[in-house]
């Protein structure tokens, strides 16, 4: 049975509230297993993004999902002629921000004005969307006539996520529901976007992970126990771009 919308934010705070201290670059600090996911060098990781994006200047940006505000840092330092915003879900990461342009709330339903941005992010936080075609409508709404949304995630079907949580129950049990009332598989997203009128500008999948280079041993080890085991990351990589 699925969960309701309120029961799936509750997941997704409780999850966040339990594994914050150590989990992830776009998370937290200070492992930055997530920063690794394309170069080690964390300044060439955010150009990267930067690049995929499109960003230039004076433009104004949101970073949806923004945790504590590390990745909103990361390129404002690299791109500093542009106003940058942020929104997170968790009060811990709120009371704990990094940069202080951030709110709190859902990204669902915010008070931004209509036509507000010029670039909306979400990076590894679009999967937690419980209603993917709603999180796509506000995206629609708040951007501008030209602006573009930027999806990237681990993008998984219905048929695979499930398999993979039944192999893996004891890690995984707060993720059967995790994803909300669909995963967040490309053809998903795609057909969410065309709904919303967003157009498709460019989309990659099976991006290169370069976790599965660490020479790390502890941040190895960190991979395998709270993320999908480093041979299965890669696969289901993806990134979109898509504009207004």
């Amino acid at each position: 049975m699925l969960m309701s919308y309120k029961s799936h934010i509750n997941l997704v705070q409780a999850y966040y509230k339990k594994i914050e201290n150590f989990y992830g670059f776009y998370c937290c600090y200070p492992y930055l297993v997530e920063g690794f996911k394309f170069y080690k060098d964390i300044y060439k990781h955010f150009r990267v993004i930067g690049k995929l994006c499109k960003i230039t200047s004076n433009l104004k940006i949101l970073e949806a999902g923004c945790g504590f505000g590390e990745a909103l840092n990361y390129l404002n330092k690299l791109y500093k002629n542009n106003t940058y915003s942020g929104i997170t879900l968790s009060e811990y990461q709120f009371n704990n921000k990094r940069f202080n342009n951030i709110k709190l709330g859902n990204f669902d339903k915010t008070k931004f004005k209509n036509d507000e941005f010029d670039l909306i992010i979400f990076l590894e936080s679009f999967s937690h969307s419980f209603n993917k075609g709603l999180t796509l409508r506000e995206a629609y709404r708040l951007l501008k006539p030209g602006g573009k949304l930027f999806i990237l995630d681990l993008c998984v079907d219905k048929a695979t996520h499930l398999s993979f949580i039944s192999k893996n129950k004891i890690n995984y049990k707060s993720h059967y529901n995790f994803y909300g009332n669909k995963p967040v598989c490309k053809e998903y997203i795609l057909k969410k976007a065309k709904q919303t009128k967003l157009k498709l500008v460019s989309f990659r999948e099976k991006l290169t992970n370069n976790t599965l280079k660490l020479k790390n041993k502890k941040i190895k080890q960190i991979v395998k126990k709270i993320i999908i085991p480093p041979n299965d990351i890669s696969a289901f990589y993806n990134y979109f771009l898509f504009i207004k």
